[in-house]
């Protein structure tokens, strides 16, 4: 079933192409669907909820291949790929922190919607960040061209580094307040 939907919708433009003026025509998008239903023996309201899953199901195989880590293995041998190709045009990429994520224009039941797809990750401003912040940035990017085991190790040392710097911090304020507190203690001057 999936195939002959992707076959179907391939031949109505106005489902999937953005710059057409129909497409903001809901009227023709929704006469689109009901004819495609007919076809297919099915109501045009749940063919569109399956082409909604086939993109996003499109959408997170490009990303496989385009960085392997970040998706389930289920997307990498996709079988309805070939079949999407006419849509990858469609799909405008979009900046993003760890690989580039495409925007899919969707098509909602009542309104036409623009969905970034972020699987859980949140757009950033980057005119709030400091040195540091860009540094480590720089260094997660690294990191993740690491083979999974020396990414790991990494990760260990990092974190090791970080706390063992924590503990010296907090070890030299309660330094700096017990020598302002204790009262015993007279500093004396050499003239």
């Amino acid at each position: 079933m999936t195939k002959e939907i992707i076959q179907f919708v391939k031949k109505y433009p106005i489902l999937y192409d953005s710059t057409l003026d129909e497409y903001k025509d809901l009227p023709k998008r929704n006469l689109a669907w009901q004819i495609i239903g007919e076809e297919l023996n099915e109501d045009g309201e749940s063919l569109k909820k399956k082409w909604k899953n086939i993109r996003d199901c499109y959408g997170k195989y490009l990303r496989s291949i385009e960085n392997p880590k970040s998706i389930k293995r289920t997307y990498k041998n996709w079988r309805y790929a070939k079949e999407m190709e006419f849509f990858k045009p469609f799909l405008e990429p979009t900046l993003n922190l760890n690989n580039n994520e495409e925007k899919i224009i969707q098509d909602e039941s009542d309104n036409y919607v623009q969905e970034q797809i972020l699987d859980k990750k949140y757009s950033i401003d980057f005119s709030t960040f400091d040195y540091i912040d860009i540094l480590f940035l720089g260094y997660s990017a690294t990191i993740k061209n690491l083979t999974p085991e020396r990414e790991v190790q990494a990760k260990i040392k990092i974190a090791k580094l970080i706390a063992e710097e924590e503990i010296k911090s907090i070890q030299e304020k309660e330094d700096t307040a017990s020598f302002l507190i204790c009262p015993n203690v007279v500093i004396k001057e050499e003239l």
